[in-house]
């Protein structure tokens, strides 16, 4: 189901509502969107789903909201922002959850049972990373561990932990 967002159809530019307006939340996704009442001068639009991007030579930022929904552009990267991009010597495990899901929605369901797969000692080890500290190496032998697992080569996981980089930007950001 689309989530709806809650934009101010008078200001020029069109905003996003930061906050409920009257009672109306700024948020909605449930229900029939043909049936979603706004505030006067307002209107519920459709947030539109980040699109595909590759984030070792592009990036994507937020456009205005319009009435037809708060949407996405993908931007090509400069020559210069490409050189700069180096793969990160570590990243927040959060951050690498997200991008290893859009980069393979299973992966993170198979790591956690490789992770559940290993000898105890090791697992525990694993896991207590895995689950709990709050940045990832690129260097850490677990890496190199689950990259084999999920079959993942050199290339691959240095991808991952540059659009890792990406998401933490974009959160922080």
């Amino acid at each position: 189901m689309t989530t709806h967002i809650l934009i101010h159809t008078t200001t020029d530019p069109i905003t996003v509502a930061t906050a409920p307006v009257n009672g109306y939340p700024r948020r909605r996704s449930t229900g029939d969107p043909a049936t979603y009442r706004a505030p006067d001068n307002y209107a519920y639009v459709p947030d539109l789903p980040r699109p595909d991007y590759d984030p070792a030579t592009q990036r994507i930022q937020r456009v205005a909201p319009t009435l037809d929904g708060w949407g996405w552009e993908v931007l090509d990267l400069t020559p210069e922002e490409i050189a700069a991009r180096t793969v990160p010597d570590a990243v927040p495990r959060h951050a690498l959850k997200i991008a290893m899901l859009r980069e393979d929605p299973e992966s993170v369901g198979q790591v956690n049972a490789a992770i559940a797969a290993m000898p105890e000692a090791q697992r525990l080890e694993a896991d207590i990373s895995w689950q709990e500290a709050p940045n990832i190496r690129r260097s850490a032998v677990l890496v190199s561990q689950l990259a084999g697992v999920l079959g993942w080569d050199d290339a691959r996981v240095d991808r991952v932990f540059t659009a890792a980089q990406a998401v933490s930007d974009e959160i922080a950001g």
